[in-house]
């Protein structure tokens, strides 16, 4: 899965990170995120809010975005998995979705079309 990088459970990050290979979130982050080479994955009990890109798939199994949330945003140029223990709120855009039993969705879902471009490699150009 190439998962080289974690935010470890009892973490809390904030701001602009870019990482480099997968990213497996058992704490918090806020702000911008983006990962390349790899797929993200928010563990049971993380939680993930702001604006997102994944270059790769995402695994949802913790929180992502927050009650009333309209501004965080996950934009996964693969597929999202959303598990029966996953609560999203906000923008959430993929190439491909995959629900399971338990899902709580709280947002707006849209389907990146395959005659829609790459995402800005900026999170700042996606949300203007």
């Amino acid at each position: 899965m190439n998962i080289v990088n974690k935010i470890a459970a009892g973490s809390k990050s904030a701001g602009s990170i870019d990482f480099a290979g997968g990213l497996m979130l058992q704490g918090e982050h806020r702000g911008e995120l983006v990962v390349r080479d790899g797929p993200l994955v928010l563990w049971q009990g993380s939680k993930l809010a702001g604006d997102t890109v994944v270059h790769g798939d995402t695994y949802v199994f913790g929180t992502l975005g927050e009650p009333g949330d309209q501004k965080s945003s996950i934009t996964v140029m693969g597929t999202l998995f959303l598990t029966a223990s996953a609560v999203v709120y906000g923008k959430m855009r993929y190439r491909k979705l995959a629900t399971y039993d338990g899902t709580q969705i709280h947002g707006l879902l849209e389907t990146i079309t395959e005659q829609q471009t790459e995402p800005a490699k900026s999170v700042s150009e996606l949300s203007a």
